[in-house]
Parts: structure tokens; C-alpha cells; sequence
């Protein structure tokens, strides 16, 4: 040891055992010592044990190792965190976090005032009982639709970004099925078929002006003496309340609908994977539409053994015909004897022209706009496939074979219906008694 120092004094430690070792000094102080050396002597006896001594008491905080990293610093300047140690929470917090600090006056100018700002569309969902305006639509005379008899005033109300019309909190039009109880439901389901039929076998484009008061009120009558002739019962209330919009319900189609299910896949009306941008997608939608168009690729199927052209025979034609006369549904007309055998002419060339309405619109615009579908160029389009259809029937090849066409595809769409005019032997036999 050098000279001019004295020799440190070694004092004694207390071991206690315990499951978490920790090492702390004594409750004795140590001698104070000089800058640089340690606190124990560099030759000093080895201790007979290393085990872990005991905590001090909660009133004498214990000593801490110099700590390097700016978090360690902040901590120690208000207390480690330890059981039985108490230390300033907050003051931590806006060591570590620093204080709030009040806005600058130059931000404080720039930020317009509260009046003066118009109010966020997501701040009007507002309660129902504090909206004076009405929540259904009104009709043609001005007064609320209201069926039910309840007021406006009880019926909540969405406002801003949410829909207008959201599920269960207004009123279902009269003009929609979901208005009506189960039996009126399925009266005026017979009765859009039936519609549906007219439309597709005698007159594809009535006038709605004249259809309501004349086609739609005929068959809405013709469906309820069958009911009343078949001992079926409806609901009271509704009938002649709600004639009119009943007559306006069955003139709707959903053919537009059918045919956008099936266009798309069938006609693979889809860009090329090498297109990157928008406008290149778009651009090759519109040349396969119009090369279907121009060359009459999508009225033709597969070319048959002879390798002649099959006309009337692409199968998205085929497939919107199954779907929307033979579909299992209360709306399909495999339930009447004009379907059964056959699909009909008119039937094809009206399903034809909305198809190529619809591909003259993917044509111009590359995207789907049938939005747009104009009832003009539909009418104009049917009259053509029907000289059209008219033209293959007179060919001695070709006619026989769209013949023979339209009745696979009845035999096809009526597959698991049996008719009721005229029931198989299958189900003779299945409720057949034997009288031996």
C-alpha cells in the first residue's frame, strides 16, 4: 500500500438466506474512503461466506450503482420503484414525459373560431326525438307514407355519413315485398311471374303509364280469384289500400340484375395481366367488348360436329336464360306450360338484347355503367335479334339445330321440377295402392 494512507476498516455483514438474492450493505456506515480506491482493501481476508444479505430497513434507502443511460438518472432523481419505497408519481412522470405546455400565441391565432367553423358530418347522429324533419319518404301529395300509422317522430333517424335508409329503423316502402305479411307475400310473388311471363312471350316493353292501370292491375286480379278459388286466405287490410303500388310492385324486373351475375365471367370481361395502369385496364375491357360485338362472338357457342357455326348457342346466353326463367324461386316461370317444353323466342331475343346493351356500355366506358342501360336501345336491340332468330329458323341447317338448342335448355332448367298438369310415372308409381 502506498505511504501516507491508512489502512481501511473491514466491518462485519450480516448473512441472511433468502429466495431472491440481493447484495446491500449494512446498516453501519463505512469509513469514508479516498477517490479511487474501493471500499474494501485489495488484501483483505476472503470472506468465509458470499451468501446475500439483508434488506434494510424501508426508512434508510439503500445505495444504488452509478447509473450510465439518461432514463437510470431520471429515475434515481425521484426514487427507484420498490416495494416500501415511497416516490412522487407525477413529478416522474413529467421528468420522464416532460410538463404540458400551454399553445403559442401565433398557433392560437392561426386556429379559426368555434362559431364560425360548419360542423363535421360525423357529429349528427343526433336523437330521434330532437329531429323535426320527417324520416320516411313523402308521396306525391306532400303527407308522409306511413303504413304502420306511426308518427315520424318516433322513428329514429341516421344522419350524416351512415345510410339513409338504415336496416330496421324506417318503414318498408308499399312498393317492395318486404312490406307485406307471408300470404300477400306470396300472392304478389305468383304475380310478378306471371307479369314476368307476359313480358317475356307477348309484349317485352309495356309503358309503365299503361301497364299499371291495364297489364299489372289484370293480373293482380286474375292471382287473387285464384287464390279465393284455391280457399287461400290473406291478410286484411291491405287490399285496395295498397292497389296501386301492388300493381306498380309486379312490373318490375330483376333481368338487368341476372344478366350483370353471369356477363362478366361468361364473356371474360376481365383486364390482361399485363396492364398496369388504369387507363391500360380499361382500354383492353373496351376491345374485348367491342370484338364481341363487331364480330358477333357473343351470340355464337362452340361450332358443332360439321364445324358450322352454332348460333344463339354462347353459354352465357344459356347461362342468364337457366338462371333467370328456370331458377328455383316463387318468381320463375318453369311453373307455367310456356316454359316447360321449350324456351320460347321471345324469351332468347329478349335476354340477347340486354346482354348486348349491357356490352355496349362495357364498350365505352370499360367499366360497368349498366346504371346507365337505356330501355330505348334494349327495344331497339330486341327487334333485330328477332329477325334475327327469324332468319336461323328458315335456314334448313340452322334451324333445327336452334330448335333443338331451346328445348335442351327447357329439359335443363326444368331438372328437379315436376310439373303439376302432368305428373312422371316415377310419381305414379310412388303413390300407387296394390289391389290384389
Amino acid at each position: 500500500m502506498p505511504s501516507g494512507f491508512q489502512q481501511p476498516t473491514i466491518r462485519p455483514l450480516r448473512v441472511l438466506v433468502s429466495q431472491k438474492p440481493t447484495s446491500t450493505l449494512s446498516n453501519q456506515q463505512l469509513v469514508p474512503q479516498k477517490r479511487g480506491f474501493s471500499q474494501v482493501a485489495p488484501h483483505a481476508p476472503s470472506l468465509q461466506s458470499r451468501a446475500p444479505v439483508a434488506h434494510p430497513p424501508p426508512e434508510s434507502p439503500p445505495l444504488s450503482p452509478p447509473s450510465h443511460s439518461r432514463s437510470e438518472r431520471l429515475l434515481h432523481r425521484v426514487g427507484e420503484e420498490r416495494a416500501g419505497i415511497s416516490y412522487d408519481l407525477l413529478e416522474r412522470h413529467h421528468i420522464t414525459n416532460s410538463r404540458r405546455r400551454s399553445p403559442s400565441m401565433n398557433y392560437l391565432a392561426g386556429v379559426p373560431d368555434v362559431q364560425s367553423r360548419q360542423p363535421s358530418k360525423k357529429q349528427c347522429l343526433d336523437p330521434p326525438a330532437q329531429r323535426e324533419d320527417s324520416t320516411v319518404d313523402e308521396g306525391k301529395d306532400g303527407e308522409a307514407d306511413d303504413p304502420k300509422g306511426d308518427s315520424a317522430e318516433d322513428q329514429p333517424r341516421r344522419g350524416g355519413r351512415f345510410s339513409k335508409n338504415a336496416k330496421g329503423t324506417i318503414p318498408v316502402r308499399p312498393t317492395l315485398i318486404a312490406f307485406y305479411p307471408p300470404q300477400w307475400a306470396k300472392l304478389l310473388n305468383l304475380a310478378k311471374a306471371r307479369m314476368r311471363l307476359y313480358v317475356a312471350v307477348e309484349d317485352a316493353f309495356p309503358r309503365l303509364e299503361d301497364a299499371v292501370g291495364g297489364q299489372c292491375r289484370e293480373v293482380l286480379m286474375e292471382v287473387i280469384a285464384h287464390f279465393e278459388a284455391q280457399g287461400w286466405e290473406v291478410e286484411a287490410g291491405y287490399y285496395p289500400t295498397h292497389k296501386l303500388d301492388m300493381c306498380r310492385l309486379t312490373f318490375r324486373s330483376d333481368l338487368k340484375k341476372a344478366v350483370m351475375k353471369s356477363l362478366r365471367a361468361d364473356y371474360e370481361l376481365y383486364p390482361p395481366s399485363t396492364a398496369k395502369t388504369e387507363e391500360e385496364r380499361i382500354a383492353a375491357v373496351k376491345k374485348k367488348a367491342d370484338d364481341l360485338l363487331s364480330t358477333g362472338k357473343y351470340l355464337r357457342g362452340e361450332p358443332d360436329d360439321q364445324g358450322r357455326a352454332s348460333n344463339f348457342a354462347h353459354r352465357a346466353l344459356k347461362n342468364i336464360t337457366l338462371a333467370f326463367y328456370y331458377a328455383n324461386t316463387s318468381k320463375c316461370l318453369h311453373q307455367f306450360p310456356e316454359f316447360q317444353e321449350y324456351v320460347p323466342y321471345k324469351a332468347l331475343a329478349l335476354v340477347t338484347a340486354m346482354v348486348h346493351a349491357l356490352l355496349s356500355l362495357f364498350r365505352k366506358h370499360g367499366i360497368d355503367k349498366s346504371a346507365q342501360v337505356n330501355s330505348q336501345d334494349i327495344e331497339e336491340g330486341y327487334i333485330a335479334l328477332n329477325e334475327a332468330i327469324s332468319n336461323v329458323l328458315d335456314h334448313p341447317h340452322h334451324g333445327p339445330k336452334l330448335n333443338a338448342m331451346l328445348v335442351d335448355w327447357a329439359q335443363t332448367g326444368m331438372t328437379g321440377y315436376v310439373t303439376k298438369h302432368k305428373p312422371t310415372e316415377r310419381m305414379t308409381n310412388e303413390f300407387a295402392p296394390v289391389l290384389d
